[in-house]
């Protein structure tokens, strides 16, 4: 019976570790999308601040206005590329720990049933 009990309770701790780190996972994968919506607002913020420019100097070179505009584009996709990354390995380590705890929770679950086994023999 105690052999159970503390396999037991060593299920219930790989539970709850588990539940804290996709927990923690999640949180960072919702900063992620957060700092990315604030990133997609300066580089439009930006791209309104060059027009104001442009249109408060009356720049006559669109050569100037589109070299401007195509750098914002360059960094707006250096920054999605960055988002995708990210969260393709936070994807990445979630499914890997998904796949531990399931493993660990099985070998625990098997030894509880033999301990069982043991006992009532």
């Amino acid at each position: 019976m105690a052999k159970e009990e503390e396999l037991s309770k060593k299920l219930d701790a790989l539970e709850t570790d588990y539940r804290k780190e996709k927990q923690q996972i999640e949180e960072t994968i919702e900063d992620v999308h957060q700092e990315n919506r604030v990133f997609r607002r300066e580089i439009e913020s930006l791209a309104d601040y060059v027009r104001y420019m442009a249109k408060k100097e009356e720049t006559t070179e669109p050569e100037t206005l589109q070299q401007a505009y195509r750098f914002l584009q360059e960094a707006q996709e250096e920054g999605q590329m960055v988002v995708k990354r990210t969260l393709n390995k936070l994807d990445d380590e979630q499914e890997e720990q998904r796949l531990s705890y399931q493993k660990q929770r099985m070998s625990y679950e098997e030894d509880i049933l033999l301990a069982g086994k043991e006992r009532n023999s």
